[in-house]
């Protein structure tokens, strides 16, 4: 089986000291892994290490400046056996939408594949839909929200996440792309062998003429057509409404009052 895990740009802080000095860093704002990409990768390492030993292979990928190879060395001292930089001028100014084009271009330059996790949201602008959007661009099946999964031959069951307390048993063909839900699992810390192995793995390069991306038909923008802020919510009312009277004092005009707050922020 192999599986391909999506790592976004890395996030700085939190414990990045400890992680900067495993791998020889001097600063503690290096890059690392993201909470949520941590946690798609530290579910592809449980699922290899429950496999027969060489049956699972774990592929991280990533798309981003030549910073990024940091968090890719970071995936090949926890386990993974494979890393792909996707790292090109042209990132620099990707939108979301870019960004899934170019990850779906370069998973169709690496083949084979039955897997694809990509975390619950980015560390940055938090907008959670990559994963998505990199099935629908490689026309695959997908589930979101996924707290667990279990794989078969040729499927995967996964338990969705739906909210308020309630999840979904879900079943999809393989391959196919499972986007995590937010902080299931924490990611493991490496080790000084782990990262000595790193050293031994494969660490790929590549730009948008290795994945045959050419012209920038591809690199269609999201158009922002205006930026707002929410308005702070005010606090809710209780009316004790007994008879028609009180209804008529109290309700109608509390209705006209929002009412006539909405047409304005509208």
């Amino acid at each position: 089986m192999r599986i391909i895990v999506l790592l976004k740009q890395p996030v700085k802080g939190g414990n990045s000291l400890e992680r900067a000095a495993l791998i020889g860093r001097d600063s503690g704002d290096d890059a690392q892994i993201g909470y949520d990409d941590g946690n798609a990768l530290e579910m592809a390492l449980r699922l290899k290490e429950k496999a027969e030993q060489g049956t699972v292979e774990i592929i991280a990928l990533a798309a981003g400046i030549s910073d990024e190879e940091e968090v890719l060395r970071e995936a090949l001292a926890l386990g993974a056996d494979q890393a792909v930089l996707l790292s090109d001028a042209g990132l620099a100014a990707a939108d979301s939408m870019a960004t899934a084009r170019c990850l779906a271009a370069a998973i169709r330059q690496i083949g084979a594949y039955d897997l694809i996790l990509a975390g619950y949201k980015s560390q940055d602008k938090k907008e959670g839909h990559v994963g998505s959007m990199v099935a629908e661009f490689l026309c695959l099946p997908q589930i979101t929200h996924v707290n667990e999964f279990q794989v078969t031959e040729e499927s995967v069951e996964a338990i969705a996440d739906q909210g308020d307390g309630f999840s979904l048993k879900l079943r999809a063909p393989l391959p196919c792309c499972l986007s995590m839900n937010k902080m299931k699992h924490s990611l493991r810390i490496m080790t000084l062998q782990g990262v000595r192995q790193s050293l031994k793995k494969d660490l790929l390069r590549w730009t948008f003429q290795d994945i045959r991306l050419e012209g920038e038909d591809w690199f269609e923008r999201t158009l922002v057509t205006h930026k707002f802020s929410v308005r702070h919510r005010d606090k809710g009312q209780i009316l004790n409404l007994i008879d028609q009277e009180q209804i008529e004092a109290l309700l109608r005009p509390f209705l006209g009052d929002i009412k006539s707050s909405f047409l304005k922020r509208a």
